[in-house]
């Protein structure tokens, strides 16, 4: 065997080497972002203390893990369903209230109090190997085709590395609470 071959050989070796490490620490540097939607629902607001004319309120309660060696920053949570003229934004400069009274009957109310939770407003830096749990509060639905108790669409979260969609399913929570105020 000649020389030349030889070298050839111990080149190629070397090559698919540094190909190897190199996936390597491109699969390990890749964003990896888990998200788990623990709850959803979706009201209509009777009175509540925020800015915001619409009618209709969209809270998620999440679970955000960063599974990979960057870190990851969120800028924009947005949603969108069929049941919605448009989609809808939530960003950094939007400001929900503490409290939102979804039913009233006599002088019985049921309410929602959010002030409670880590509000995961815009934007939620995730450090390498994280997680962050807390609420996103969609405010600005004005307007829902829909008279069913559960409303389907799909979450998409904005990162600085990668944009990730994920289906949800948020239940009527005014339905099912005026229903107990009645019984």
């Amino acid at each position: 065997m000649e020389i030349s071959t030889i070298l050839s050989i111990i080149a190629v070796v070397i090559s698919l080497f540094t190909l190897a490490v190199h996936l390597l620490k491109y699969f390990s540097t890749f964003p990896k972002l888990e998200i788990n939607v623990l709850d959803a629902f979706l009201f209509k607001v009777i009175k509540g203390n925020d800015r915001y004319g619409k009618p209709y309120r969209l809270i998620l309660e999440l679970s955000l893990v960063n599974k990979s060696e960057q870190p990851i920053s969120i800028y924009e949570y947005q949603f969108t369903s069929s049941k919605f003229e448009d989609p809808v934004f939530y960003k950094g400069h939007h400001r929900p209230g503490e409290e939102y009274i979804i039913s009233q009957i006599g002088d019985e109310e049921a309410s929602i109090e959010i002030a409670e939770f880590k509000n995961l407003k815009p934007p939620v830096n995730l450090s390498p190997y994280s997680s962050e749990y807390g609420l996103i509060i969609f405010l600005t639905i004005p307007y829902l085709s829909n008279t069913t108790n559960e409303i389907d669409g799909e979450l998409t979260i904005k990162t600085s590395r990668k944009d990730y969609t994920i289906p949800v399913k948020a239940r009527r929570s005014d339905f099912i609470k005026a229903t107990e105020l009645m019984q």
